[in-house]
């Protein structure tokens, strides 16, 4: 049986200053990346399922779920799912608004 001595492996030249090492992240890859508004509160960039808005707003999921499809309600589609924002959620609460003022019988004095 013949056997084979194993070399240890070698390490790479150290990569001069100016130049980044392979497969390294460069300095702007490796930042963050930051909203345009970066003002903007987290909880205005919170996205609630279909069964969080539905128990939000005091309706089945079923509900909820059938005016999505009907495409009846304001939404954004992430990864093929519904999402509801603050501000579809308000939407969906003003929608069903009623101002007894401007509808029904009017009183007379």
């Amino acid at each position: 049986m013949t056997t084979t001595a194993t070399r240890p492996r070698s390490r790479s030249a150290p990569a001069s200053a100016g130049a980044a090492p392979t497969g390294a992240l460069t300095a702007r890859a490796a930042r963050p990346r930051r909203s345009a508004d970066s003002d903007v509160p987290m909880a205005e960039l919170r996205h609630y399922s279909i069964q969080e808005t539905a128990d939000l707003l005091g309706v089945s999921k079923r509900w909820l779920a059938g005016k999505v499809a009907a495409r009846e309600v304001a939404c954004t589609f992430i990864a093929g799912q519904a999402k509801f924002t603050a501000v579809h959620i308000r939407l969906l609460s003003a929608a069903g608004e009623i101002n007894p003022d401007a509808i029904g019988r009017k009183r007379t004095a």
